[in-house]
């Protein structure tokens, strides 16, 4: 999965990570020490951990700010598809050089398995349906980080945003974030 670069940080999943530290003065203090060490991994562990505690269930003082970052990045990926060709997809109309990534596939299978011509319906025109399309998978992320951990693992999204998040951890850029952190 290709990040694209977002208002001048390298990615949105790392200016996210970034912006959720600075935005929340309880775990600020931390990060930025931790941004200060030689050890330039304590950061990465630090918020990989708080997302992961909140992913596992586990009880976590800063659940908020992973649930924040996880609705963000998921949130931000389903709103940087291609859904036009996703909706083509769908319809079984020609989509010329579309290559979709495992993400989009995964969003492809799980509007596959849905009554995806009732979500549509309303719409009036093609872009219409797709931003039907692309808020009835907002939606169901969303549904998906508000759900206990036990409960995450039967929604039929479940792949899909775990490889989402997946995909956004792996692509946040710590060095930027501790720069960041660092105030430079």
């Amino acid at each position: 999965m290709q990040f694209q670069e977002y208002n001048d940080w390298p990615n949105y999943p790392t200016w996210s990570f970034a912006h959720t530290f600075e935005a929340h003065e309880d775990i600020y203090h931390t990060a930025a020490a931790l941004a200060q060490e030689q050890d330039r991994g304590a950061l990465r562990t630090y918020g990989t951990t708080m997302v992961h505690a909140w992913r596992n269930g586990s009880a976590h003082k800063y659940k908020d700010v992973a649930t924040t970052f996880v609705r963000d990045a998921l949130t931000h990926l389903v709103r940087s598809m291609n859904w036009a060709s996703l909706h083509n997809a769908l319809r079984d109309a020609p989509t010329k050089n579309w290559h979709p990534d495992e993400l989009t596939s995964l969003a492809y299978a799980v509007l596959k398995e849905e009554d995806w011509l009732s979500i549509v319906a309303p719409a009036t025109n093609l872009i219409d349906a797709d931003t039907l399309l692309m808020d009835w998978l907002t939606e169901q992320c969303n549904v998906w980080v508000d759900a206990s951990a036990v409960q995450r693992e039967r929604l039929h999204i479940a792949l899909f945003a775990d490889k989402a998040l997946t995909a956004s951890l792996a692509a946040v850029q710590w060095e930027h974030v501790a720069a960041a952190l660092r105030g430079e």
